[in-house]
């Protein structure tokens, strides 16, 4: 419904043009005559006043007081893939998200919006940075991956959004709420865990300086655990054997005896040939060398998580990078002693 007020200001005729929707999908920009601009949602009018929703809550503005209106969208940037198109989409604003659809629009002043039905979303995420307001293109039912400044995502249905903070309910029903602050990254997916998967950080745990592999396996990494855990158990089974096989060679060396006559008498002595025992040395210390470099990587590959580095986390498909919004697609974790 489109609804035209014609107002004498200063002089001057302002025309407010207000695009009234049942489910507050309306954001419109209205300038006041001290230069003041509100961003919200205009939710109803009077003859003295209109009602504006905006992300710090309801106001109430007196006609007289406002010089122009001009209809457009608010939002957030986001990546959109959708099940029955190839690729990604990375120009679009989300302006809304509902228990079943998403509103988006293309440019800053975009005077219309493109419903989508969440059946045919496969992928979308947004970022967001602490000050800015997600509350009011989020609406109760939608259901929502955040990603906070706690190290593990919750995901979950949106119960209630009030002063600022999301109630969610998980899939195993445990509620929780989460300070709009607090969130940095959104995510939706109709394919659970498919088409990415988050390391889930641990805390440090000294055993895993010992046993190469331990570690990596805890964060997700399960290629290069086995690797590293593979390489561990030869290397070690390695360097026992060619140890235990040195000692026994020099121990054979020392013990063989050479029986030379000379004349009417017999001399007795210790052959001493170590070269057997030189090869097995040679190879226990070959073994012995690789694992210490094995345990070096693992010592740097853990503490290199523990300071915040990259820790083979893949948050979406790997496509999802060469867009321009790649920096939603990296996690860095922090780990505390």
């Amino acid at each position: 419904m489109q609804h035209i007020l014609g107002k004498t200001v200063g002089g001057k005729l302002a025309i407010l043009f207000v695009l009234l929707y049942a489910s507050n999908i309306s954001p419109d920009r209205i300038t006041l005559s001290n230069g003041q601009i509100v961003e919200g949602s205009i939710e109803k009018e009077t003859s003295t006043y209109i009602y504006v929703k905006t992300a710090s809550g309801m106001r109430k503005l007196p006609i007289d007081s406002i010089k122009h209106v001009r209809v457009g969208y608010s939002g957030i940037p986001i990546c959109l893939e959708k099940t029955n198109e190839p690729g990604q989409k990375c120009d679009l604003y989300l302006h809304l998200i509902t228990k079943d659809s998403i509103y988006t629009f293309r440019g800053a002043n975009a005077t219309k919006l493109d419903q989508l039905k969440l059946e045919n979303v496969k992928y979308l995420e947004f970022k967001k940075n602490k000050s800015q307001s997600i509350s009011h293109i989020i609406q109760v039912g939608s259901k929502l991956k955040f990603f906070t400044t706690d190290p593990k995502p919750l995901a979950g249905t949106i119960l209630e959004i009030s002063n600022k903070s999301f109630h969610v309910e998980s899939e195993d029903g445990k509620q929780s709420w989460i300070p709009e602050n607090q969130i940095v990254k959104g995510s939706y997916s109709s394919q659970e865990e498919i088409e990415y998967s988050e390391a889930t950080p641990s805390r440090f745990r000294f055993y895993d300086l010992l046993i190469p592999g331990l570690y990596q396996g805890r964060q997700n990494q399960k290629l290069k655990s086995r690797f590293m855990f593979s390489l561990f158990g030869l290397l070690a089974a390695g360097t026992a054997y060619e140890y235990a096989q040195a000692r026994a060679a020099k121990d054979k060396a020392q013990s063989e005896l050479t029986v030379y006559p000379y004349g009417d008498k017999l001399y007795v002595f210790n052959k001493n040939d170590y070269s057997e025992f030189e090869m097995h040395k040679r190879e226990n210390n070959a073994f012995a060398g690789t694992l210490l470099i094995l345990y070096l990587y693992n010592s740097f590959d853990i503490f290199r998580s523990k300071d915040g580095v990259k820790v083979g986390v893949k948050a979406v498909p790997q496509t999802f990078a060469s867009n321009r919004y790649n920096t939603y697609y990296e996690i860095s974790v922090s780990y505390n002693f």
